[in-house]
């Protein structure tokens, strides 16, 4: 029904996403960036693995490099809406960034539980900013940069550094379920977004492994 009824682009976005994942896994650092800036042409979504994906790549290419490969990423971006930035440029720039955007709470499976008037309210929308912010910037330091940052100063950041495939899944997919699980409103079709990843995710998780393929289950 999600993907073929109503024609969600949903399962694309997130093949072209995944596509761009096994690309970083493999430390195809341009290759990853064009598929990730293709994925967010077909719904901004994939925007939510850009802190992880600027991590990386200051790891493993330093300022220079990342700095090239983000330019390339929006170069992507202004070919793809080339058609519409010509034609109507503050229409498609004001609705592709509509961050004041007010989603119905009918169609909203994690805010389901609240009434609509929290729901739709700018603290909570202000809050959940902040702790999006803020359990990425925990992550950052506790998990992802931890070895690194001991050493001090900007010595984390190491051009032309090989990163292991399994530390570049696991900042990526993590980086994902923070941002899911501070969004202001999650709808059925969105269960694409991070499904796959749950698996994973579970098994690098401090659970017993009798339990994690309850919990995914």
């Amino acid at each position: 029904s999600l993907f073929v009824l109503r024609l969600f682009n949903d399962c694309v976005q997130s093949f072209v996403m995944y596509v761009s994942v096994l690309a970083f896994a493999r430390n195809r650092w341009t290759a990853g960036c064009v598929a990730l800036s293709l994925s967010v042409g077909i719904k901004m979504n994939s925007l939510l693995y850009s802190p992880g994906v600027l991590i990386l790549l200051l790891q493993a290419r330093g300022i220079r490099g990342a700095f090239v490969r983000v330019a390339l990423c929006g170069v992507i971006q202004v070919l793809l809406g080339a058609p519409f930035l010509l034609h109507h440029p503050v229409s498609y720039l004001t609705r592709a960034f509509e961050l004041s955007r007010v989603f119905l709470h009918k169609w909203s499976v994690n805010g389901a539980w609240i009434s609509e008037k929290v729901f739709i309210s700018k603290p909570l929308a202000i809050f959940l900013l902040l702790m999006h912010v803020s359990a990425l910037v925990f992550f950052a330091q506790s998990r992802w940069m931890a070895h690194a940052l001991k050493r001090g100063g900007f010595k984390w950041i190491q051009p032309h550094r090989q990163l292991p495939a399994d530390y570049i899944v696991s900042v990526l997919f993590t980086c994902n379920m923070i941002g899911l699980t501070f969004a202001r409103t999650i709808h059925y079709q969105f269960y694409a977004w991070y499904f796959h990843t749950l698996p994973y995710l579970l098994s690098q998780s401090a659970l017993p492994l009798p339990l994690q393929p309850a919990i995914f289950l």
